[in-house]
């Protein structure tokens, strides 16, 4: 049997109470309070959108009895309702996404800084470039080559800087990397 409001939410119908004192839907202590302070109706609107239920309204009326108009403009108001709280449920999930997202740049920063920080103190020269041409060189390789500053050698071809005993090596690694889908461990 159930509850009135858990009826109404169920069939995401109006539900009435036009008998206070004699509907059993209602507990009798509600019902009497609220026809001794005048009220005769109950109307149960559920808050439905896209046919799903997030609750009612109890909307107590001093009226008897509603019209067919007046039942689909409480239902066109639930609806309305409704909208608004799947829209702040779906700005809850959004705002949890962005969250997420900021904490996931935070990590990727934080990752980022820490490689360039094993790049560059590395004891080892390291040069990185990208289709034969240099995107980076650590602190140990200028070391090695005796350069300055590390823009003297940026977007330059990386083959001066091959040893010559791995220069067709590395041209054919070029050539390789350019198509290549997998990972290919460096020279």
């Amino acid at each position: 049997k159930g509850s009135i409001t858990g009826r109404s939410f169920l069939t995401k119908n109006v539900e009435y109470v036009t008998d206070l004192l004699k509907d059993t839907r209602v507990d009798y202590r509600i019902t009497n309070a609220l026809y001794n302070q005048g009220f005769k109706t109950i109307i149960i609107v559920p808050l439905t959108f896209n046919d799903e239920s997030f609750g009612t309204i109890n909307i107590v009326s001093q009226k008897e009895t509603y019209g067919i108009n007046e039942k689909d403009k409480l239902m066109a108001i639930g609806k309305t309702i409704g909208l608004s709280i799947q829209n702040s449920i779906y700005i809850e999930r959004i705002n949890k996404q962005i969250e997420q997202i900021g904490k996931a740049k935070e990590e990727l920063t934080k990752n980022i800084k820490e490689y360039k920080n094993l790049l560059y103190y590395n004891p080892y020269g390291i040069i990185i470039h990208k289709n034969g041409i240099v995107k980076y060189c650590n602190h140990a390789f200028l070391k090695i080559l005796e350069i300055e500053n590390q823009e003297e050698i940026l977007n330059q071809n990386v083959m001066p800087f091959v040893h010559p005993d791995s220069k067709e090596l590395v041209k054919e690694r070029i050539k390789s990397n350019s198509k290549a889908t997998e990972f290919i461990p460096p020279v």
